[in-house]
């Protein structure tokens, strides 16, 4: 085996291993989902035991999940560490765009999920700016736009 070879299948060696898991089931204005916090839950206490630092989130609402993405970009940054985020619920996708809906959400038309949801582009950008070794992002959340 080439010293190539050997490099390219080896895992990425961290110490700094951030995870953010966010489940959203009880909604306060949409359908109640009933796996997304258990779900939650049991991704958090298995990239525990992988070594991940882990803030898991559940039934959270906008400004929750927003200061949780911004405080999981910061702990990313300039580590070159492994960044992993998960997140069950409600989703939604707009003019190709794709949020995240947080509990609170209650839109009355497609331009305030645009206001009152997170991106994905928002996380995305946490994690690009991070400049890690590697970014994982596991969306477990239908798209479904119900005002299109």
């Amino acid at each position: 085996m080439t010293w190539a070879q050997e490099r390219a299948i080896r895992p990425l060696e961290t110490n700094n291993r951030q995870a953010l898991v966010i489940g959203n089931a009880n909604y306060a204005h949409a359908s109640v989902l009933r796996n997304p916090s258990n779900d939650a839950e049991a991704i958090g206490r298995t990239l525990e035991q992988l070594g991940f630092k882990v803030t898991t989130l559940t039934d959270a609402d906008e400004r929750q999940m927003d200061q949780a993405v911004r405080n999981f970009g910061r702990r990313l940054r300039g580590s070159n560490g492994v960044g992993l985020f998960y997140y069950a619920g409600h989703g939604m996708q707009i003019e190709g765009q794709n949020y995240l809906l947080p509990t609170d959400i209650n839109p009355s038309n497609e331009f305030d999920v645009t206001y009152d949801a997170v991106p994905v582009g928002k996380l995305l950008g946490q994690m690009q700016v991070a400049e890690n070794g590697m970014n994982i992002v596991i969306p477990d959340a239908c798209r479904n736009n119900p005002f299109a």
